[in-house]
């Protein structure tokens, strides 16, 4: 890659992460996005470990607000994550996806090893059949 495209690159990705930090509370769901968008292109960069890194934050800020969207942008990246297995992070973004898709037996809450269980805790929706 040209250095002058690598600048370019790098002060655009300068940019989206210091726009992301100015976004309000409100707009979690869209910051959650942009760290799914951000952890596929870290994957692409064959960055398993910081791709793991956006995609457990965004997976866990989804969970939190109930953000289906994002959780659906990480699922899609699991397969991308396998052959990454043993780089920091990777396993624990693989089992917090595995626990999300089974609620424990505490309220909806899951148990992941090194993850707070507040930080887990995710909506159930449930829709009324008439």
């Amino acid at each position: 890659m040209p250095s002058q495209l690598r600048r370019s690159t790098a002060r655009a990705h300068q940019l989206i992460t210091e726009g992301e930090r100015l976004l309000p509370t409100a707009r979690d769901k869209t910051k959650g996005v942009f760290l799914a968008y951000r952890a596929a292109r870290y994957l692409d960069q064959k960055q398993p470990e910081t791709a793991a890194a956006a995609a457990t934050q965004s997976l866990l800020m989804a969970r939190r607000i109930g953000g289906p969207r994002c959780v659906s942008l990480v699922n899609d990246l699991l397969p991308r994550f396998k052959p990454y297995a043993r780089a920091d992070g990777v396993p624990k973004i693989l089992q917090l996806a595995a626990a999300g898709r089974s609620t424990g037996s505490d309220g909806g809450r899951v148990h992941v090893p090194g993850i707070p269980v507040q930080a887990i805790t995710f909506r159930a929706s449930f829709e009324a059949v008439v």
